[in-house]
């Protein structure tokens, strides 16, 4: 699993980075834009969430001038499809808008779901699905989410029940802005479920604490 600490590229990141080979990552969005990642496997939000959190309207010029930054030779692993977050018909509605352009720009559109959706709701031609709605939602439908056939990648994970839960449920990807707010011992947690995954071998079944 690729753990995708979001826009950031600290000194911290890049150390765990080399240690845990293809298990950290980054997604990046166009209000945390830097530069295109040279080694570790990256995937491009498309801001909704944060313009959700801040209370404006999202910026859909940002994301396409974002896209339009990126090189050929080093794609990202999927680009989220522009969605409107806890809104499932108005997300459902914008997906063959958004996911055409994204097609035709050359990337992978991932499909962002909300609550109240259901495997019948998710667009054949999807091949990623990101798993966003509400936490309580999100945990909930997970399991049954990864049986729906398709790449799954599970947003807003900070914390070490999290990961492990995702962990088994074999989801391919995870992201979390948490884990770099707060120094090391915010980290700590995420340090640790990679030590016990790669180093110990140790297998951690936990309950998501609400």
């Amino acid at each position: 699993m690729i753990i995708m600490p979001t826009n950031n590229t600290g000194f911290m990141i890049g150390y765990l980075a080399g240690k845990f080979n293809n298990s950290i990552g980054l997604l990046l969005s166009p209000n945390g834009w830097k530069y295109t990642p040279d080694v570790v496997p990256y995937a491009l939000d498309n801001g909704a969430y944060y313009a959700f959190t801040q209370k404006i309207e999202w910026d859909e010029k940002a994301f396409y001038k974002m896209l339009n930054k990126v090189p050929m030779w080093k794609k990202p692993l999927w680009v989220a499809c522009p969605d409107k977050v806890m809104d499932r018909n108005e997300t459902l509605r914008m997906w063959p808008v958004h996911s055409k352009r994204i097609s035709e720009a050359g990337f992978k559109s991932a499909f962002v779901l909300q609550d109240g959706m259901t495997k019948a709701d998710v667009p054949q031609e999807a091949e990623v699905l990101f798993v966003g709605g509400s936490f309580e939602w999100k945990w909930k439908m997970l399991p049954d989410i990864c049986t729906w056939g398709k790449r799954v990648h599970c947003g807003r994970v900070n914390s070490y029940e999290g990961l492990w839960i995702c962990d088994e449920n074999n989801v391919e990807s995870c992201d979390g802005t948490g884990w770099v707010r707060g120094g090391i011992e915010r980290m700590q947690p995420m340090i640790n479920y990679l030590e016990e995954k790669y180093i110990t071998g140790r297998k951690q079944r936990c309950l998501l604490k609400t």
